[in-house]
This record gives C-alpha cells, sequence and structure tokens, in this order.
C-alpha cells in the first residue's frame, strides 16, 4: 500500500476511537474497543487485539485510501469514513455461498487459536469470507452434517446452533480480517467487536452500499471509522468536537475524491466572500450535490453564525 495509507493505518491502530469493519453487503464484523490489550503496526501483518475481539492486516497487500462523508439522518449530521479497497479481480475470493470445512485457521491472530477449525458459512460474496471457527465437538458435528448446503437463512438450524454457542467469528478480505471472540446477542448489538450476518441484504449480492463512492470493478477490503465530532464510539449524541473534525478534514483533503474536496472549498469560499445562494451555480454530478449538503451541515457547527446562511441551506435542501 502507498504511504498515505500505511500511515493512517499505523496511526488508527492504537486509536481506541477509531472503529473498523470488514465484510460486504449483508456480512460484517466490526471491531473497536477502548479496552485494547496490544496492537502493532511492525513487520508484515499489523494488529490490534484486545480480550473480545482482533483485527490483523495484511501490510504489503496493495490497496488505496478513499476517505468520504456522507448524509445522515439528524438534520445537522453527516457520516465518514475511510475505505481501503483495490480491484476485485485482485482480491476475488472463492465466493462461496454454501457451508464448507476449510481446515485449522493457522492466521488466527492469537497462537492459542490456530488449531481451531475454521467454516465458511457461505455469505456468496466475491470478496470476503464469513467463517465461525471452533473446537465445540457438538457444533463441528452439526457443521459437518450440514456442509454443501445453503445455511445462511432465518430459523435455519446451523444459523441457530450458531448462536446459541456463540463460536469466534471470522470475516476476511484479501487485506484484513477481524476475529470476534465475544458472544452473539440475540437482542441488541453488543459494545465493542461484533458481527452483522442478514439473510435478506446479502440475496442481492451486493459487495457494498451504494453510498459507497468506489469506482467501478473496485470492492472494500477494509473500512475505518474515525472518531465522529457528533458522537462517541457507541453511537450516542454529544457536543460537536471541533479536532475530530478538523483531524477527519485533513485526511479527506488528502484521500478524498478530488472532486468532492474541490466542491466542498469552493462552497466555504462563496459564503465566506459573501455571496448569495442565488449567484452560485450548483453542482452538476451528484457527487458535488452531496458535498454541498454536507458542507452545509457542517457549517452548522463551524460558522460563527449558522443562522446567517439560513438562506444557503434553504437552496441546497441541507
Amino acid at each position: 500500500m502507498d504511504s498515505a495509507t500505511s500511515e493512517i493505518l499505523s496511526t488508527s491502530l492504537g486509536d481506541s476511537g477509531c472503529g473498523f469493519s470488514v465484510g460486504g453487503f449483508g456480512a460484517l464484523a466490526e471491531f473497536q474497543d477502548a479496552a485494547l490489550l496490544e496492537h502493532s503496526s511492525g513487520g508484515p501483518t499489523w494488529f490490534a487485539r484486545s480480550a473480545r475481539g482482533a483485527l490483523a492486516i495484511e501490510a504489503q497487500w496493495p490497496a488505496t485510501a478513499l476517505a468520504y462523508e456522507g448524509l445522515a439522518a439528524a438534520a445537522d449530521g453527516w457520516q465518514h469514513g475511510i475505505c481501503l479497497f483495490g480491484e476485485l479481480d485482485a482480491n476475488r475470493l472463492p465466493g462461496r455461498d454454501r457451508l464448507t470445512e476449510l481446515g485449522r485457521d493457522e492466521a488466527a491472530v492469537r497462537d492459542i487459536d490456530r488449531d481451531g477449525l475454521l467454516f465458511d458459512l457461505g455469505a456468496g460474496l466475491p470478496h470476503v469470507e464469513f467463517c465461525v471457527r471452533t473446537n465445540d465437538r457438538t457444533l463441528v458435528r452439526l457443521l459437518r452434517a450440514h456442509l454443501g448446503q445453503a445455511v445462511i437463512a432465518v430459523g435455519h438450524p446451523v444459523m441457530e446452533a450458531v448462536i446459541d454457542a456463540s463460536p469466534h467469528r471470522v470475516v476476511r478480505s484479501r487485506l484484513a480480517r477481524i476475529e470476534v471472540y465475544q458472544r452473539i446477542d440475540r437482542h441488541q448489538t453488543p459494545v465493542g467487536p461484533h458481527t452483522h450476518l442478514l439473510p435478506d441484504l446479502l440475496q442481492r449480492r451486493r459487495t457494498h452500499s451504494a453510498n459507497l463512492p468506489l469506482p467501478r470493478s473496485r470492492v472494500p477490503l477494509l473500512t475505518l471509522h474515525p472518531e465522529h465530532p457528533l458522537h462517541d464510539e457507541q453511537g450516542r449524541q454529544r457536543p460537536f468536537v471541533r479536532t475530530a473534525y478538523d483531524r477527519f478534514e485533513h485526511v479527506l483533503q488528502r484521500c478524498g475524491d478530488r472532486r468532492y474536496t474541490a466542491e466542498k472549498l469552493r462552497l466555504r469560499a462563496a459564503i465566506e466572500r459573501g455571496d448569495t445562494p442565488q449567484s452560485y451555480a450548483p453542482a452538476r454530478t451528484r457527487l458535488g450535490r452531496l458535498a454541498q449538503r454536507v458542507t452545509l451541515r457542517q457549517l452548522a457547527h463551524t460558522h460563527p453564525d449558522p443562522a446567517s446562511y439560513a438562506p444557503w441551506r434553504a437552496r441546497f435542501r441541507a
């Protein structure tokens, strides 16, 4: 990976305010833990580990960083992230859609887990595998009895057994893997490392959400979720944190889509000059219009007199 991507990763690994995810549309693992036990950005494999899960990254694997923003449901809110992506053909995995036994997990982050048996549940995505790892004899027996079958369905006996037994979940791409050790909760998403496996979404066979602005034929290999200015790591609303905003703006200017960042700068400059909304030439692309709306929402928190640009928000439906 290039120097910018390496720098972003090495800085983020030890940041408990930054989350990570590996997966696709309907099959995803997330790693974020305030109680990190250790992390390292040295050697060929970088990692972070806690008592509840782990993240490992193949530092030499080629990937490009794309910082991006999007709209949120809250009137003055927005989303942001950094996607490490690559060409699908270079990052293609078997894309199994049937339960498959893969053998011992020799790439496990912890030595103690390398004798665990790995089973691909069969999410059917071309760039990630959603697996479970276990040596539980009862669960292994059940999994082996259903090898070669499609098991990812609500109420399927394999899925029910996996929920009850809560084996380690291992979600991996060519670039990275996330391992989740803590138990599955049937009722709510637990704090810390966790997974999502949603059969209805998987049926669409999409590698990522349409809101992620990746070039055609590229796929996400690892996504970073840096500290957000408006909410904490558990998604709870909080007062605006200017330092978090400034840090991401720096990354966005460095690794964002140039068309997007140029529109943000153009709009901010027009408002600072005192231009009127009617004199401003609207963006002609979907990406440019998104930049306009996100920028106006952010100005609600960064502008010294937010009320002064209310006509801008009205004109651009921000």
